[in-house]
């Protein structure tokens, strides 16, 4: 988030949801002097979740791996395109028409696709109404039929 607000002054983290690593991450914050740029929403309910996703411009998820991308397709669901690791789970819930993928733990190519994201409108109007329309293919009463 570093490099984004270095590229992008006006640009906001927000970081929702309590756990674990919520001390870290403010730590983290207060050490790279982003607190004015980042926002935590501590606990969210499902309401407050579509808010913060469909006021979003892009959706991070930094996870080393996942069952399946649910919360990327939550995003997509609101239009909103995905930035993540190439990760089992993430990759199989991004394309290079919903989102990008980068190689894992490279931070710097994370925030430089995030800046591309925000800064090519083409670009994130594509990925959102790609990411919409992809979303439309899952549904709980999809997966339980198949199952």
């Amino acid at each position: 988030m570093k490099v984004v607000v270095n590229e992008m002054p006006n640009s906001r983290l927000s970081i929702a949801g309590r756990g674990e690593a919520e001390e870290s991450l403010r730590s983290l914050v207060n050490e790279l002097s982003i607190d004015d740029s980042a926002v935590f929403h501590e606990y969210t309910d499902l309401k407050e979740k579509i808010k913060l996703l469909q006021n979003a411009w892009v959706f991070v998820a930094t996870s080393t791996k996942e069952g399946f991308g649910l919360s990327v397709l939550e995003a997509n669901a609101c239009g909103t395109p995905a930035v993540a690791f190439d990760v089992p789970g993430l990759k199989d819930a991004i394309s290079n028409e919903t989102g990008l993928l980068v190689k894992y733990e490279d931070v710097r190519r994370l925030a430089e696709a995030i800046v591309m994201i925000l800064k090519d409108e083409k670009l994130k109007g594509r990925l959102s109404e790609n990411s919409y329309r992809f979303s439309g293919l899952f549904s709980w009463d999809k997966s339980a039929e198949e199952f």
